[in-house]
């Protein structure tokens, strides 16, 4: 038995044929057990005979163009090929199979009928997603603005950048799992973003002010946040990579970990080069909420102007310390 495929530059099959005999013809003409479509092939282009150790042995019929094997510039005139080789005629490639060939494993659905895939197949979680997305968005300005609140700069500002980014980063993806797999899961990728967009929303806007606030944190919280933004960054890369690789859960992981660390190392390169030890207009966090969010010890009035008092001696050291350098 004789198994043959035709593939393309990227080896992906076009055609693939199984024939019972031991002995098959491949050319242009009509009465070849193999047909190939391709001008440059002769109308009896070679004749292919299985070997007794699952291996055949390709045979030239005077070609006008002879035979290759894959890789190899040299016509010859006889080749023999082992199970999973190639070899081209014209402009043709194709590849012998051995039926006790191991074939690889099976690729995974990234949409079965599980629950966890469901909900990342569902209109309604994409639409929910996108009118909870907007919802906070508005909520967070609104308790952010000290000024009359406007519908009109809310979509401007943020509004319009998230749909810009719900467009363009699922649709990299959807382009990418198109390549990779065949399909474009654009709706799981969209829901995948709104989610890492909601949490992340969730927490700079709510949960780090509360946390600042509440616990007196700074440099720690710093800590925190990149924590969790490279936590985001990598469960993001990683539910990606499901829908556009059918490679283990291991090698994916370490995949979205790698991306993770680069993307956040850069960001916080970018943050540190902005930050203090560099800007001519320090940054000071502050954060108001009522009183009742306080969880650390309180300052009494005389413990705070004690503490600007020595802040003060402290800046006039700095100021004596530049007017003597100048």
């Amino acid at each position: 038995m004789i198994i043959l495929e035709q593939i393309d530059h990227l080896g992906r099959v076009k055609e693939r044929y199984r024939l019972d005999s031991n002995r098959v013809r491949v050319g242009r003409g009509f009465d070849n057990d193999i047909i190939i479509n391709d001008p440059f092939v002769c109308a009896h282009h070679v004749e292919i005979e299985a070997r007794e150790n699952n291996g055949i042995t390709v045979h030239d019929l005077d070609s006008v163009n002879g035979i290759f094997a894959y890789g190899n510039n040299k016509r010859t005139e006889k080749l023999q090929l082992n199970s999973g080789e190639r070899m081209r005629i014209g402009h043709t490639l194709l590849r012998y199979y051995s039926i006790h060939h191991p074939v690889a494993e099976s690729r995974q659905d990234r949409l079965s009928t599980d629950l966890f895939n469901d909900l990342l197949n569902s209109s309604v979680v994409l639409w929910s997603g996108y009118l909870l997305l907007a919802l906070l968005s508005a909520l967070s300005s609104y308790l952010g603005s000290y000024s009359e609140f406007e519908m009109l700069e809310l979509f401007r500002a943020q509004l319009l950048p998230y749909a810009f980014v719900l467009l363009v980063w699922p649709g990299f993806w959807a382009l990418l799992s198109r390549i990779t797999t065949h399909s474009f899961y654009f709706r799981a990728h969209s829901i995948i973003a709104t989610v890492i967009l909601l949490s992340s929303l969730l927490y700079d806007e709510f949960a780090e002010p509360i946390l600042r606030f509440s616990f007196s944190l700074d440099d720690s919280l710093e800590l925190i946040s990149y924590l969790i933004s490279f936590s985001l960054m990598g469960i993001a890369f990683y539910a990606h990579l499901r829908f556009c690789s059918a490679q283990s859960s291991k090698r994916l992981a370490l995949y979205a970990i790698s991306f993770a660390v680069v993307i956040v190392s850069l960001a916080y390169m970018e943050d540190y080069d902005s930050g203090q030890e560099y800007s001519s207009y320090p940054e000071y966090h502050a954060a108001m909420m009522p009183p009742a969010f306080q969880m650390t010890e309180e300052v009494s009035v005389d413990e705070f102007f004690a503490r600007v008092e020595s802040l003060d001696s402290v800046l006039q050291r700095e100021i004596d310390r530049h007017n003597e350098e100048q």
